[in-house]
């Protein structure tokens, strides 16, 4: 198999995951936010830094004005009208633009990427103006020329988020969480494992539910190492009988049933926010950082820019995006993920993560898990 064909193959995998669970928790008012306020601060948050706006940017909003709308790549996660009305009306609230925002779902990673670029080297429009994913689909959809160079520094974004990996610069937009969770009627808060080696403990054995896909397990190797990771699961597997879902969601949803005690591979989101009996365990875990790009002859690339920066680089915009999206960064309060950092710690996948540990480390996991 080609290396390309690899990365491919492991970059779905990755990305299908991510967006099908954290994109299926936007929920308008998750987690009890009003998202009537949340419109209110941007306008607020958009009011004051209009003076400080650079030039650059000044020139998007009167680019992105004559356009009147902008098309965001939503995986294989659906919103509604409603849901997509509320954002434009943040996005507009900020810049004192008059923009319409449809998500657009095209489906998984290999789906979504072979579709964008078919159209591209068919000299046609993309499917969608602002494409997100995990580092690896950005950079291959560069390699292809198939974005437009943006300057992202100079529309004011932080440096610290413009991820710029093979040539390749991405808009630091959210965090695919690796979690552990637990069921809080059957672990109180006391016992919750503190140590990724506490899930060895007696009481634990026949209580853990993860996913059969070798690809999120390389994450743990980022807080304890990945030999230590890779003997860990072994033990869960072998000597604590650690069961295997199908998917995150359903993972998450046997946790919430008390089917199984603690879940491994997501977040708690959204069947916390709806009253379900789950927490996230006070410990540090993994996280896999994900960027925007603008598709290369994007017919409202100037309105995706500011898509970009609103998502990225205001709080409003972070909050909505957590709230509706269900897309969250650990920089960004107000996130279940930004609580977690600051209960246990996160650790931050580097820029080629996906593309050299993934790939190396998947297989042994697999073969551990017995399913490949």
């Amino acid at each position: 198999m080609s290396s390309l064909r690899t990365r491919l193959l492991v970059a779905a995998v990755m990305m299908v995951l991510p967006v099908s669970l954290l994109s299926a928790c936007g929920k308008a008012g998750g987690s009890g936010v009003d998202l009537n306020s949340l419109v209110a601060q941007a306008k607020t948050e958009g009011d004051a830094a209009r003076a400080t706006f650079t030039p650059a940017m000044k020139e998007a909003i009167a680019a992105a004005e004559a356009e009147g709308s902008v098309s965001l790549m939503s995986g294989s996660a659906q919103y509604t009208q409603a849901e997509q009305k509320v954002l434009a009306e943040a996005l507009n609230a900020y810049f004192g633009t008059h923009l319409s925002v449809a998500t657009n779902s095209i489906g998984s990673a290999s789906v979504a990427y072979q579709q964008v670029l078919q159209s591209f080297k068919a000299g046609a429009s993309p499917q969608v103006d602002l494409w997100v994913s995990s580092l690896d689909y950005n950079v291959l959809l560069g390699q292809q020329h198939a974005l437009e160079a943006v300057d992202w520094a100079a529309l004011g974004a932080k440096d610290s988020d413009v991820l710029t990996f093979e040539g390749t610069s991405s808009l630091y937009i959210q965090d695919y969480i690796r979690g552990l969770y637990y069921n809080t009627n059957a672990i109180d808060e006391a016992s919750a494992p503190t140590t990724w080696d506490g899930l060895l403990a007696p009481q634990y054995k026949g209580k853990i539910c993860t996913a059969a896909v070798p690809s999120i397990f390389p994450t743990i190797g980022l807080v304890i190492g990945h030999p230590e990771a890779l003997s860990l699961v072994t033990k869960l597997v072998n000597d604590q009988g650690m069961k295997l879902l199908p998917s995150l969601s359903q993972v998450q949803q046997a946790v919430a049933d008390g089917q199984c005690w603690i879940g491994f591979g997501g977040g708690t989101e959204p069947l916390s926010s709806q009253g379900a009996p789950l927490a996230d365990a006070p410990l540090k875990i993994g996280a896999i950082p994900a960027g925007a790009v603008v598709m290369k002859n994007a017919p409202h690339a100037a309105a995706a820019k500011l898509l970009s920066y609103f998502l990225s680089e205001t709080n409003a915009g972070g909050l909505i995006g957590y709230n509706i999206l269900g897309w969250m960064k650990h920089t960004q309060p107000g996130t279940e993920i930004y609580d977690v950092a600051h209960k246990g710690g996160v650790a931050v996948a580097p820029l080629d993560f996906q593309q050299t540990v993934v790939p190396a480390w998947s297989p042994k996991f697999a073969k551990v898990l017995g399913v490949g």
